[in-house]
């Protein structure tokens, strides 16, 4: 190698260096003077002082040796070379200088010739077995003789006909032989059971068939009226928030300043490609938009890892857990798609926004800004404390963006425990299922993991001319049919998935009887289990961990059999399962121990947030979109894609995902698709909802109890009850009441006391009456017929102190 000045030893085949040696100068020329020694020929770079005709030229006689290589002798500079010869028998090396007209003979020293190695002795013969004598032959059985023919038998003459014989008399009856009175052991042993009469055994076989017909039907019976009684008792979600109107004072009117600057955020092309490309200088101008547009609530702004914002609105009272909003400044890219609007130009037709990022999740940074600075323009000072928080590479999994941001909150802001965290997720769908008229108002309480697995055999390769049983892409696509086959368990009333479905039975509107069975069917999935679990896309991605074959790679030419196969399995992980048990499911299923399974990637799925309507966090969450978006039905769900909750699932469970967006199902095409869009007035929704959400979560949990308002209108009242009209209440209760709710706190804790004096002195049913009658308690004037309202008058002496009357309050809805 003349440019790196080094001499390089391959193995014969070419494929592997044994040995290199530097050198000084320039190898020009190579000979191999005899086995064991090789001439080299070389020039520096530099010219030397003599006459040489070749500057700087140098001849090294080298070593061989087991691919190594060392220098034996220098030889001096012999001008320009014109031919060699070795002479072998001598050792002698003849060089022609054709510049001087000299031959110049050099010794070149004898390689010592390695020892030969002894021979093996050579291994004695084994002596010949000896030949096995022959068997001798057997000698020929001789042949049987043939046996002679059997003469024929001649005929037997006909039988003569047998005359018929004459009918016998009948034979008088047997008169009944008087019964014995008493027998001995013997001779009751030697009766025998009298013969049953030949109908007897129909008889007792119908009896039967009709005594089991009557107990499968009784069964059924009681089965059918289980069914129906469960279809009846079904679950609904009770939302207590008034709803929003536009004729409201505090509504936020979507004005042309607003609408102009979302649409100046939608212009800044914030696009993720990948883990470390994105274009940060779009994402620091959209910063900069963002601090200048909404001053107010940029006041109390920490910017995090120089392109996620992270705002604080501090609270009064400390005692109250923190809440958070959230949302992220990134967008997917459009490259490859065809847009009939441009990309990011934000223009408004037919009512809608189209641009990228408009519902991911644009919407969610502008709609939460607008939202928060008309609450601090109108000196708002919340109880909670609020953080809002805006990621910068939601898209890319936020690990530089959320990551960070739940770093600063556990570090810096000591936050240990949020009562609830609201980010982008589901979004109220029109055509969500056949049957369902209203809009489906979807929060997801959940979100589902993900694995990516990819799946390989190797073997040796071969021509296509003489293919093996079994070939590399066989055997691996056989696995993959086998995990299409056998998908993942179904995980239905394991999840969240049979409230949703619960939930939907009473929502659906369908004509009779079709209605009917439909809430049968949701309401009884102990039974219809294996029918609502068939396999169809929708209903698959609910209840099960799905599994999708997305890459297969094997070969290398038409004619070359595969040395190996490689396929890529995703799987979308339900939240009763995990990573592991998926793996352990599919190495079971694919059983072939030649199949690697080795895992690439994956999160584990988050847990299920409280969807009940006794839940705080989930009734102020849906709660207030069902209060914006007034015609619609609240149902949970499961978020099948990421998002960067999962950063924040170490201080709270209770992760709402709802994007305040209202689209219909053939829409859902557009979230990271073409013609990305939102429309104008769900834009003015979006600001009203996070108003809404902001002031919600900050009143007081009694606000959203069962009992809902009117339960905080009775707990005003029920101090002044008892002030002024004490004696009722000692005389109804046999006791003084004299603790108001101002003291207690809870209306309920009242009651419950109450009851518990009472439930010693007077019957329990008595005891139902009277509570009833004092939480019917509407307003000031309702409570002088405290005592009357479900008790026997006293001043007309038809009945005693405990007994009911006729008149008896309601107390089922209590």
């Amino acid at each position: 190698d003349s440019d790196a000045r080094k001499i390089c030893v391959l193995s014969a085949d070419g494929l592997s260096l044994l040995s290199q040696l530097s050198v000084e100068a320039q190898p020009n020329f190579l000979q191999l003077l005899s086995p064991g020694l090789l001439l080299l020929a070389a020039r520096s770079h530099e010219r030397p002082a003599d006459s040489c005709s070749k500057p700087g030229s140098r001849l090294v006689i080298l070593r061989t040796e087991l691919g190594a290589l060392s220098p034996v002798k220098e030889l001096p500079c012999a001008g320009k070379i014109s031919g060699m010869a070795y002479d072998t028998a001598r050792s002698v090396l003849y060089l022609g200088d054709c510049q001087n007209w000299v031959i110049n003979g050099f010794t070149v020293p004898k390689v010592p010739k390695v020892p030969k190695v002894p021979k093996v002795p050579k291994v004695p013969k084994v002596p010949k077995v000896p030949k096995v004598p022959k068997v001798p032959k057997v000698p020929k059985v001789p042949k049987v003789p043939k046996v002679p023919k059997v003469p024929k038998v001649p005929k037997v003459p006909k039988v003569p006909k047998v005359p018929k014989v004459p009918k016998v008399p009948k034979v008088p009856k047997v008169p009944k032989v008087p019964k014995v009175q008493q027998a001995d052991a013997s001779a009751k042993s030697i009766l025998h059971k009298p013969r049953e009469q030949p109908g007897v055994n129909c008889i007792r076989k119908l009896s039967m068939a009709r005594t089991a017909l009557v107990t499968i039907a009784c069964l059924a019976g009681l089965l059918s009226f289980l069914l129906l009684l469960n279809s009846l008792n079904s679950r609904s979600i009770r939302l207590t928030l008034r709803p929003c109107a536009k004729s409201d004072e505090d509504f936020i009117q979507l004005t042309e300043e607003r609408l102009a600057r979302f649409q100046r955020g939608l212009r800044f092309r914030t696009v993720s490609y990948d883990i470390g490309r994105q274009d940060t200088q779009q994402l620091a101008e959209m910063v900069s938009f963002i601090r200048s547009s909404f001053p107010r609530s940029s006041v109390k702004l920490t910017v995090i890892n120089q392109y996620s914002l992270l705002y604080k609105v501090q609270g009064s009272d400390s005692s109250l857990l923190p809440a958070l909003l959230m949302s992220h400044l990134d967008v997917v890219p459009t490259d490859g798609q065809n847009w009939t609007k441009p990309h990011f130009d934000a223009v408004v037709e037919d009512g809608y926004i189209y641009a990228r990022g408009t519902i991911d999740d644009k919407v969610g940074v502008f709609g939460i800004l607008e939202a928060m600075e008309y609450l601090l323009a109108k000196d708002w000072k919340p109880k909670r404390t609020f953080y809002i928080a805006f990621g910068h590479d939601e898209e890319i999994h936020g690990f530089q963006g959320a990551a960070r941001i739940a770093e600063h909150l556990r570090t810096v802001e000591k936050v240990q425990k949020l009562e609830f965290v609201s980010d982008e997720g589901m979004v109220v769908l029109d055509g969500f299922v056949p049957g369902l008229s209203a809009p489906a108002i979807i929060i997801g309480v959940s979100e589902k993991g993900y694995v990516n697995l990819r799946l390989s055999y190797n073997s040796t390769p071969g021509h296509s001319s003489m293919p093996p049983a079994e070939s590399v892409i066989g055997v691996l696509a056989r696995a993959v049919a086998r995990l299409e086959a056998s998908q993942q368990p179904s995980q239905l009333g394991n999840g969240p998935e049979k409230a949703i479905l619960e939930l939907l039975s009473t929502y659906l509107k369908l004509p009779f009887p079709a209605n009917i069975a439909a809430r049968v069917v949701l309401n009884n999935l102990w039974l219809f289990k294996p029918l609502v679990s068939y396999r169809n896309p929708p209903t698959n991605a609910l209840i099960r961990t799905t599994t999708a074959v997305t890459m297969f790679n094997a070969g290398i030419k038409h004619n070359v059999l595969a040395s190996s196969a490689q396929a890529v399995v995703n799987h979308r992980i339900h939240p009763s399962q995990t990573i592991q048990q998926v793996v352990d499911h599919d190495r079971q299923v694919i059983a072939d121990p030649r199949i690697q399974i080795e895992i690439l990637d994956g999160i584990e799925a988050s847990p299920v947030a409280d969807c009940e309507e006794s839940s705080y966090a989930f009734q102020v969450v849906a709660g207030t979109a069902q209060q914006v978006f007034t015609d619609g039905r609240v149902l949970p769900g499961i978020f099948v894609a990421k998002t960067d909750t999962n950063h924040y699932l170490q201080f709270t469970r209770n992760v709402y995902r709802f994007t305040p967006n209202h689209i219909h199902m053939r829409d859902a095409n557009r979230y990271h698709g073409v013609d990305e869009r939102i429309g104008v007035t769900v834009f003015e929704k979006a600001i009203n909802f996070y108003y809404h959400l902001l002031r919600n979560a900050d009143l007081p949990r009694e606000q959203f109890s069962l009992l809902g308002p009117r339960l905080l209108r009775l707990r005003r009242l029920l101090p002044h009850l008892l002030e002024a009209h004490g004696d009722q209440a000692a005389e109804l209760f046999d006791f003084p009441v004299t603790v108001g709710v101002g003291q207690s706190g809870q209306l309920l804790e009242v009651l419950a006391a109450v009851a518990v004096v009472v439930a010693e002195q007077r019957p329990a049913q008595l005891l139902a009456v009277q509570v009833a009658a004092a939480v019917r308690v509407e307003d000031a004037e309702a409570g002088l017929q405290l005592c009357s309202d479900g008790l026997p008058a006293a001043a007309d002496g038809g009945a005693e102190r405990g007994e009911l009357g006729q008149r008896q309050a309601p107390v089922g809805w209590l």
